[in-house]
This record gives C-alpha cells, sequence and structure tokens, in this order.
C-alpha cells in the first residue's frame, strides 16, 4: 500500500491546542505514549511520534485468544480515533494480524504531513539518525544508538543516584536511550522538557509523576 494511500488525512482543521491537551489527557493511552504524544504538540523540534502496543508470539503454533486479538483490535481503533479527534495526520506502520512474531500495531503520527513523509520514509529505509532526530530525541542519543557509547543509566548509575532521580520524577519523561558520553546534558534537557510538560499539561504530569513515585 502507498504513503497515501494509507495516509490518514485532516483537512479543514480548525481544532485548538486546548481540544487537543483535552482529548490527550483524558485518552486511554498509558502515560507514557501520553507524554510522548504532547511532546509532539509542543516541541518544535519532535516532528513525529510512534504509538502501539506489541506482544510477542512464542512457541511452534504462536497461538493468539480471541480475547487478546479483540484487546488489541479495540485499542488499534481508539488509538485512530484519538489522533482523528486531535486532528493529527498518521500512518498505520502495523495493524493488529499483520506479523507472524508480534501481535500488536503500530502508527506514527507527525504534526503535519511532509513531516509524516519524512518519518515514514525513514523508518522504511531504516535510518536510524533521521528517524531519531525526527522523534526529538538528542543528537548525542541518536549518535550512541546500538553503539557501545549508549548508557543504560538505571543499571550503569550508582544506586543511590538512579533512587534520587526516581524521587525527583524525573525518570517518566526519559523517552529515549542516553549516551555515556553526553547524557548529563542530556538528562537537563529532560528536566526542561518536564517542566514545559507541566505548565502545558498539569493533569498529565501529575498523572506520570504520581505514577513514577506511587503516590
Amino acid at each position: 500500500m502507498s504513503f497515501e494511500a494509507s495516509l490518514n488525512k485532516i483537512e479543514n482543521t480548525d481544532n485548538t491546542f486546548e481540544k487537543q491537551v483535552e482529548v490527550l489527557e483524558d485518552s486511554f493511552l498509558d502515560s507514557g505514549k501520553k507524554l510522548d504524544m504532547a511532546l509532539l504538540l509542543i516541541l518544535e523540534e519532535k516532528r513525529a511520534c510512534q504509538v502501539g502496543s506489541f506482544k510477542i508470539l512464542e512457541g511452534e503454533n504462536k497461538h493468539v485468544a480471541e480475547e487478546t486479538i479483540q484487546e488489541f483490535t479495540k485499542d488499534f481503533e481508539e488509538t485512530r480515533r484519538i489522533l482523528d479527534d486531535m486532528e493529527l495526520p498518521y500512518f498505520v506502520k502495523q495493524k493488529p494480524g499483520d506479523d507472524d512474531d508480534f501481535f500488536g500495531f503500530s502508527i506514527l503520527t507527525a504534526k503535519n504531513e511532509g513531516d509524516l513523509k519524512e518519518v515514514v520514509e525513514a523508518d522504511k529505509n531504516g535510518d536510524d539518525k533521521k528517524f531519531g532526530i525526527m522523534m526529538g530525541y538528542p543528537q548525542t542519543s541518536v549518535d550512541s544508538f546500538n553503539t557501545e557509547g549508549a548508557f543504560d543509566w538505571e543499571s550503569e548509575l550508582p544506586l543511590e543516584q538512579v533512587q534520587k532521580l526516581k524521587e525527583e520524577g524525573v525518570t517518566p519523561f526519559i523517552n529515549f536511550m542516553p549516551s555515556k558520553e553526553g547524557w548529563e546534558n542530556e538528562l537537563e534537557l529532560v528536566r526542561e522538557r518536564m517542566n514545559i510538560i507541566n505548565s502545558k499539561f498539569p493533569k498529565l504530569y501529575a498523572e506520570a509523576v504520581s505514577e513514577n513515585v506511587g503516590i
């Protein structure tokens, strides 16, 4: 299927940012996906994001229970409805039942059709750097992706430092793999984005932080 045929096009929109915030905050999406969508709406450098959910299929038969099929199909249609209500263009990368190893769905969305076409092409071409930049990840993080320069902060930082970050409430806002070279600067960027979310999406901010610290 061509990009044009698979693209959900929104025309003649007069939807406001306030309406998009309301739709997003009241949606069924988990807080991590909501945060990513929120950053798409407010960050100039973030031009696209990916939403979806997967279940790894294992065993010889790779059987998918009817209950799972219904659940993922419902989530898929509800996610599309949310994007329609927010008046964002999107591309269905995978719908439930498309893959023999993963059962689930994946949807790419962006601020506009031009950005969407770019991120779809980057994804199809396996251009991880272009894809990561469009997702709003820091350059240092993108450059270290899938290399020894990637930094798993939860396992590589001292336990007490990890605990402090969790207590600070910053961890739900780290939506990329940091780099050994630039993780401290990247963390400051995350804090800046965290403050923006708090200002523009107070309900979502409270939800994410409360889940993280177990309030």
